[in-house]
């Protein structure tokens, strides 16, 4: 079987001829790219054809993604009789915005003869040799359209803006009509707003394989660099920042470099950067006394996650050392996860439903009033959860697990304080929770701010634990022991004076 991926590859030879013919005879045999393209471009189209894998390029904006990925499709329904193309487009408004415009601007040399019908209620274009392009947006399980037996080529355009939950879903409609075809799937995008959508992860996937292509703004084969700061220097304007500001901002950064940065307007915690990262991971030592303190998120849907880590008194900091997270399971499993986390954190080997700082909680729940007690262990001081009542009771009777709810009230004001620790340095997290560390790089609000943007491998279920610990953790309980009142009133002596350091962590 002769596959798509050994139709078409032009050579120096090819491209000198090209000079050679008429554009009608470019037309008849397929080869329109010949003289649509720029130098750029067609290196890509020479890349993409040479085998038969994934091509996925990362490129900036302005620099004819679209166009490009368009002319292929067109070239391929040419040169290929019965061709079968799916075009997969961000949402159906792109269709009519952007894909149709670029039909008819590609089309305007088409002798009459070899032009495509239009159906613009299905978005599908028909040669006369029976090749079929067939374009759908892929918001509100559009993409359900794109279904079919078979396709000699799959383009995925602006793909990083795919909702990342529906990112699998496309696949599944998508890569299998590839299999008996030989056919080829091509991914095209700038970078999404945050590098936790699974555009990132095949874009890298593909570099691996030397089958990704990134390209910025700089370099721009049709533009000369005169006209590129003059462009950036209007945009700046734009925005109200100098030509230096812009360039230092995560939208310039992510749309004109092609950089995988989150947009800061839409990031969860934007002070979290490279920079804070190499600051803020790291291991702390712990002092001669301090609190630990865990958090639970009960997640029937979503992972199940908790955290587990110590106020440092002396530094107002909190310090993060242990998460666990656990896909699937039920309230027997996620019990089990937790009390094995707690185990490594501190040793904890107690589970009687009691819980030190409980007797400090305004208005328990009946189920948690026997968490009270003066012979609840030393650690931790407090377990505080997502305010599921049934599942926060179930931990607390079955298992022994005493976690008190906390409020979710004001999300975004919680997260600001997460935020402002981070940007003060006192927000420290272990290197082994490397959970949390993706998610506090990636996690991003949703359009409406209202909670977590949801990707296919994150909810935010980690960085959720870390506000519920910066909301509750007692930040002026001094967890040193208290001298006794009569102090004073014993004669200080130098192995007193050092008993007395030593009971306060001192040197």
């Amino acid at each position: 079987m002769q596959t798509v991926a050994t139709l078409h590859e032009p050579t120096t030879e090819e491209l000198d001829a090209a000079l050679l013919v008429t554009l009608a005879e470019l037309w008849e045999c397929g080869k329109i790219h010949l003289f649509l393209l720029d130098a750029d471009q067609l290196e890509q189209s020479r890349e993409l054809w040479a085998s038969p894998d994934e091509y996925v390029c990362c490129i900036s904006r302005q620099r004819g993604k679209s166009y490009w990925a368009v002319v292929e499709c067109v070239c391929l329904a040419l040169r290929k009789p019965g061709a079968s193309i799916k075009y997969a487009a961000g949402t159906q408004k792109a269709v009519r915005a952007i894909i149709e415009p670029l039909m008819r601007e590609i089309l305007a040399t088409c002798p009459e003869s070899l032009k495509p019908s239009f159906d613009s209620v299905r978005s599908v274009w028909t040669w006369p040799n029976g090749s079929e392009l067939t374009c759908a947006g892929v918001d509100n399980g559009h993409y359900e359209s794109l279904r079919g037996t078979k396709a000699d080529l799959v383009v995925r355009d602006e793909a990083g803006f795919f909702e990342a939950a529906d990112w699998d879903s496309i696949d599944a409609v998508l890569a299998p009509q590839l299999l008996t075809t030989g056919g080829m799937s091509l991914i095209v995008s700038s970078p999404p707003e945050s590098p936790a959508h699974p555009f990132h992860r095949r874009f890298l996937s593909a570099v691996a394989a030397s089958r990704g292509k990134h390209r910025s703004i700089h370099g721009h084969p049709r533009l000369t660099r005169e006209q590129v700061a003059l462009f950036l220097a209007r945009e700046a304007r734009a925005r109200g920042m100098t030509p230096e500001e812009y360039e230092a901002s995560s939208h310039f950064r992510r749309e004109y470099l092609a950089e995988f940065v989150t947009e800061e307007t839409r990031a969860a915690v934007p002070a979290w950067t490279v920079e804070a990262a190499k600051e803020l991971v790291r291991v702390v030592e712990r002092p001669a006394h301090f609190d630990w303190y865990s958090s639970v998120d009960p997640g029937f849907g979503d992972p199940h996650a908790g955290l587990a880590g110590w106020w440092w008194f002396e530094q107002q900091a909190l310090v993060i050392e242990h998460e666990f997270e656990l896909r699937g399971g039920n309230t027997q499993q996620m019990a089990e996860a937790f009390k094995a986390m707690e185990r490594e954190a501190w040793g904890a080997n107690e589970y009687q439903g009691k819980l030190r700082g409980a007797s400090d909680w305004k208005d328990l729940p009946e189920w948690l009033k026997s968490a009270v007690s003066a012979t609840a262990p030393r650690q931790p001081l407090l377990r505080v959860g997502d305010n599921d009542s049934l599942v926060l009771a179930d931990l607390a009777q079955l298992h022994g697990i005493a976690v008190l709810p906390t409020r979710k009230d004001e999300k975004h004001l919680a997260v600001n304080d997460l935020d402002i620790m981070v940007r003060a340095r006192k927000l420290y997290v272990h290197p082994r929770c490397v959970r949390l560390i993706e998610q506090l790089y990636g996690t991003t609000w949703n359009s409406r701010r209202s909670g977590w943007e949801r990707t296919a491998k994150d909810h935010g279920d980690l960085l959720d634990n870390a506000v519920y610990l910066v909301r509750n953790v007692r930040r002026h309980l001094d967890p040193r022991p208290k001298l006794p009142d009569n102090w004073r009133s014993t004669p200080a002596t130098t192995a007193g004076v050092a008993a007395a350091r030593k009971m306060f962590g001192l040197r």
